[in-house]
């Protein structure tokens, strides 16, 4: 008689997971930023202080922003893994990109970039949600 009541989402790991997976698009945009206004570029190195300050906000702002493609990517390799890869690949790289440029605009910009990018990984979601049921693991 007793019915079964799933975890809550904390208890799962589900956002632990997500938002340690969702650390990749603050990781490549400080990576991005060193390489680009770090020593050995053509104009003056920015000062170490300086630096760590514009990559530890920039850093606050767009963890939660690589949290919808991330959680679209998960979704996506449940039904996928060569889809979400192939995603994750194009999707990725220009998500960086967006993130940074949106990081001159403003933190919104970064949110709204990211948010609109990963549009793309959710509508790959829909069509095989829609033309397969999904993979047993």
């Amino acid at each position: 008689m007793g019915v079964a009541v799933p975890a809550p989402l904390c208890q799962s790991g589900i956002v632990t997971r997500t938002l340690l997976l969702s650390l990749w698009l603050p990781l490549a945009v400080a990576a991005q930023a060193m390489v680009r206004f770090g020593p050995g570029t053509v104009l003056e190195p920015t000062p170490a202080p300086l630096m760590a300050m514009a990559i530890g906000t920039l850093f606050v702002f767009t963890w939660p922003a690589g949290i919808p493609l991330t959680a679209a990517v998960r979704r996506l390799h449940a039904r996928s893994p060569r889809a979400a890869y192939a995603c994750a690949a194009v999707l990725g790289p220009l998500t960086t990109a967006a993130a940074t440029i949106g990081g001159l605009l403003g933190p919104i910009a970064v949110w709204l970039y990211a948010l609109v990018l990963s549009v793309p990984a959710w509508l790959v979601l829909w069509l095989l949600a829609r033309r397969q049921p999904p993979a047993t693991a």
